[in-house]
């Protein structure tokens, strides 16, 4: 029984927000909290009536069943839908929901036989039995929604806070059952009779009383700490846990034991271990949703080799080393690979010192603890999270095993506020119903009526997004197109003051030179539904239209083939609706239909993202997408555009298929500096892990040709470039970066053009090739460094971001970018360079190796003794190892015939220069005084 202080202390809670609240009739009371849910009450009275539901049952029309669930479950904010995916609508976009079945579920939820609790454990059944997310909110909603006298809405939060401040906390249980549900309804219904004289009409009159309540502002109270024995217990137990260490075992002893010989199906053996879960007395998949199942599963399959080279050296690795693998892993950014593969390899390693991530987990993450890192893939955003996470399981005496089960749990019943954009997303879900808006009223007014949201959601985003593409495009593409004028349409019509608009936004890559709305060109289109971009023929490009299906005739399999060698092929859809409002292809028909009659079925092909998948994908994501789409339909914007693409396509098949560097092996750039393997081995490393590093030390040490040896080693095996710029005092931000240049006109005026410099440029050509790309920076610290970096001494340090340029623009380092500086610390010392810059560089050292030229000199029939005597007591009289003699002067073939002239008129020199006020110690050098030591 309620006692009567509880019933004092809820209404001086409704008070707070509403002080002359003294009946469920208050105005403001209904206008805020009652009436939008009484108007879904109506809704759903409509579209989810017994007599509908079950006529399409027996029409087997199951999509409109889905339908009209999902148009009652967002009619209003009750439930949480910011990320569909996993939201509380998600069950309806699970890829796993049998449909039938589902709809035969929901109509005994509602209509079946019993009382709700009953009808409520049946549907439970059925949920846990199909794999699919069972929560509180999904089937109490629309029970609430379908009978608003009988039955409550069970916000998880709201409801408990509701119970804990009557005492009744035993009630709730952390997933629906019967017996909860009845004890929370039984308890609702005795609220309703104590608060008769207040006048309660239904179930929605106290639902709204309690979420006031919960929003009212209550004194603080100690916060309560989680049973993590009951919570495991409740969640499998020790039954679970022990099968997620037997698979651990399985796994660790299967890496352990092949090793980098590991086939491809022993690789898939492996990630099905890491898949599996036991859960309700039975082996089920799906432990981590589809990060290992599915398509993602067949894409890890393709990158299988690289992946199990990968695997075995993070097995191998010293934990230190362990960093520098996960950091490569991430930043290759190798299909469906992502953070759970990486961290779920760590904690086969050491299930004690690291945990799973993802995206979900790190969520879950944050509504336990302060995590502060983004869940952005990188070494740094893990690192953090694993330090919170295991800091949280150790406090809460949680098992290693379990920490994915605690994370999912807390993710799942977080309930986060509003639709804030994640960090770099483009577009939230009020972008599409905005368009979905302008659909349905496709008018002037409209528009109008919501301009600054369609100016800040719609526009400018998508604006945004085009132009980053436009900048991870090869020059292959963008040498022909126009990607900065008249790119994006206007949603208003141009239609004579008739007040229309378009129900779409669209931008496209068109000739330069040409139209947007005739040539051939690269798109990307939204409306309320989706995103499509690709390759498309404008409407009114009748010659174009018919260039392209004469290539199509004559290139076809040319075309084909080229497409289908693309990485950005995959999942292509060809052809387009009829309609105007209509981009999306039809998933039914083939390429090899589509090539022999585009015009008809639509000269587009392209790719279509839904909403919801748009949504969740970061500006960087859904960019680099867009932009891998572009390169794989770009043989058909030639063929669409030249008379004769034969040359064009031709090139196209050479630069698909480059020329791939030669794998140098560390034993022979050993052999060829004459260094030991280790050393090398770890100056690799070093450059790996940093991506960046500086070889320093006194002329002649062969700084310059050890960089361009160690660059051919990290670019073999792939088509990467190698190339040398030498900085000098006068070298400048506008030469590395971009500047103003000026340019003669036709017209012989002059203009002046924004222009990328010798970094961007390399950037640019970089990202169209495969494998890594270096730059050598020679005489790095000749130049103002910190002048001529500019903003690259951010992205430097922080390589998985991109920022605005000076000059206008956005830009980050590509991922597989390489820089090797090399710096003469007799011409500038090491210890003035800017401390930050030091630390963004890997400082790698050079200095006399007498033991590299002796073996040289020995092979060519030089005494190497007396010339090494020599310069051990030059340098010793240098008595500074930065400005010691190097050995790179001497490493000539007929050294016997060219040393007298080295000696004078490059030795020499330099001791007069450095002994300029020590007369006695040149002389005492000097070739006559010393050419006996050296010839004996």
């Amino acid at each position: 029984m309620l006692e009567q202080s509880v019933i004092d202390d809820l209404v001086a809670l409704v008070r707070r927000k509403y002080p002359d609240w003294n009946s469920f009739s208050d105005p403001s009371f209904v206008d805020d909290e009652v009436a939008y849910k009484q108007a879904t009450v109506a809704k759903a009275a409509e579209l989810l009536s017994e007599e509908r539901l079950r006529s399409l049952l027996t029409e087997g029309r199951y999509d409109a069943i889905t339908s009209a669930i999902e148009k009652v479950g967002k009619d209003n904010n009750l439930l949480y839908l910011v990320y569909p995916r996993s939201g509380d609508l998600n069950i309806l976009y699970d890829e796993k929901l049998d449909k039938e079945a589902f709809c035969l579920a929901f109509v005994d939820l509602l209509y079946g036989p019993g009382d709700s609790p009953e009808r409520l454990d049946r549907y439970v059944d059925f949920i846990e039995a199909s794999g699919l997310t069972n929560r509180w909110t999904f089937p109490t909603y629309f029970l609430f929604m379908c009978h608003p006298k009988e039955d409550v809405f069970v916000k998880p939060r709201v409801t408990q806070e509701f119970l804990k401040l009557v005492g009744r906390s035993d009630l709730y249980a952390a997933k629906p059952t019967g017996v909860s549900y009845r004890g929370i309804l039984d308890l609702l219904r005795e609220l309703g009779e104590m608060l008769a004289e207040y006048g309660p009409r239904d179930m929605v009159d106290l639902q709204s009383l309690l979420w006031v309540c919960g929003q009212a502002e209550k004194p603080e109270v100690e916060s309560e700490r989680v049973d993590m024995a009951e919570f495991i217990r409740r969640h499998g137990g020790e039954e679970r846990l022990r099968y997620r260490r037997a698979n651990r075992k399985k796994a660790c002893e299967l890496i352990a034991a092949r090793g980098k010989e590991m086939t491809e199906e022993e690789f898939g053996d492996l990630l099905t271990l890491m898949d599996l879960d036991f859960i309700r007395g039975r082996e089920r998949g799906g432990r981590f949703g589809q990060a290992f199942r599915g398509n993602n599963r067949v894409r890890m399959e393709e990158s299988a080799e690289e992946l199990i080279a990968i695997v075995h050296r993070l097995w191998t690795a010293s934990e230190d080393q362990a960093d520098a693998v996960l950091d490569d892993l991430w930043s290759r950014r190798i299909p469906a690979a992502g953070r759970l593969l990486g961290s779920g390899l760590m904690h086969l390693r050491d299930p004690e010192k690291f945990t799973f991530w993802s995206q979900k987990l790190h969520r879950g993450l944050r509504s336990l603890t302060e995590v502060s890192a983004p869940a952005k893939r990188s070494l740094a955003n893990y690192l953090s999270f694993n330090d919170a996470a295991q800091k949280f399981r150790r406090e809460n005496s949680v098992p290693p095993e379990a920490m994915d089960i605690v994370l999912t749990y807390a993710d799942e019943i977080a309930e986060p506020a509003g639709e804030d954009p994640k960090p770099s997303q483009v577009f939230v879900q009020r972008a599409f119903e905005l368009m979905g808006g302008l659909a349905e009223n496709p008018t002037k007014e409209f528009y109008a009526a919501h301009k600054e949201e369609f100016k800040g959601l719609v526009e400018r985003p998508f604006q945004s997004l085009i132009k980053h593409v436009a900048s991870k495009l090869s020059p292959t593409i963008t040498d022909v197109i126009e990607t900065e004028k008249g790119v994006f349409a206007r949603i208003q019509k141009n239609d004579w003051g008739r007040g229309g608009a378009w129900p779409f936004y669209w931008g496209a890559f068109y000739p330069k030179g040409g139209k947007r709305i005739r040539d051939a060109q690269l798109f990307a289109w939204m409306n309320g539904d989706c995103l499509d971009f690709g390759f498309f023929v404008g409407e009114y490009g009748a010659e174009e239209r018919s260039r392209f299906e004469a290539s199509c005739r004559s290139h076809g399999k040319v075309l084909k083939d080229l497409l289908e060698a693309s990485e950005g092929a995959v999942g292509l859809t060809f052809g387009r609706g009829a309609s105007e409002d209509e981009m999306r292809g039809d998933p039914e028909l083939s390429l090899d239909q589509w090539l022999a009659n585009p015009i008809e079925l639509g000269a587009r092909v392209g790719m279509t993202l839904s909403r919801d998948q748009v949504v969740e994908l970061s500006a960087d994501e859904l960019s680099d997408r867009i932009a891998a789409v572009f390169e794989a339909v770009f043989p058909m914007f030639v063929a669409a555009t030249e008379d004769d693409p034969s040359q064009r396509l031709a090139e196209l098949i050479e630069t698909d298929d480059p020329t791939t560097n030669p794998e140098i092996p560390v034993s022979q750039l050993a052999s060829s500096l004459g260094v030991d393997e280790d050393t090398v081995e770890r100056w690799v490393r070093s450059i790996e892990r940093k991506k960046q590093a500086i070889f320093y030390g006194p002329p002649g040490t062969g700084k310059t040709y050890t960089a361009r040896l160690l660059a051919e080693h990290l670019v073999g095996g792939g088509a990467g470039l190698v190339e040398l710029v030498q900085f000098h005092p006068a070298y400048a931000y506008e030469d590395f970066m971009q500047g103003i240049r000026p340019r003669t006109r036709a017209d012989g005026g002059l203009e002046y053009k924004v222009e990328q410099g010798r970094f961007l440029d390399f950037c640019r050509r970089a990202k169209s090739v495969r494998g890594r790309s270096v730059l050598i920076v020679d005489e790095i610290n000749r130049a103002k460094l910190s002048s001529v970096f500019g903003e690259l001494m951010y992205l430097l340090e922080y390589r998985d971001e991109e920022i605005p340029l000076a000059g206008g623009g956005r830009f980050r380092i590509p991922r597989d970018v390489l820089l090797i500086g090399t710096m003469n610390t007799a011409d500038r010392s090491v210890a003035l360079v800017d401390h930050a810059l030091r630390r963004r560089f890997a400082f790698i050292g050079l200095f006399p190796e007498y033991e590299t030229l002796r073996r040289f000199l020995d092979k060519n029939e030089f005494a190497a003794d007396g010339l090494i005597g020599v310069l051990e007591e030059l340098n010793a009289a240098i008595n500074d190892r930065n400005y010691s003699i190097g050995i790179s002067y001497f490493l000539r073939k007929d050294l016997e015939d060219e040393i007298e002239d080295i000696w004078q008129m490059e030795i020499e020199p330099y001791l007069e220069e450095y002994f300029f006020d020590q007369a006695d110690k040149v002389e005492e050098f000097r070739w006559q005084n010393v050419a006996a030591k050296i010839q004996s």
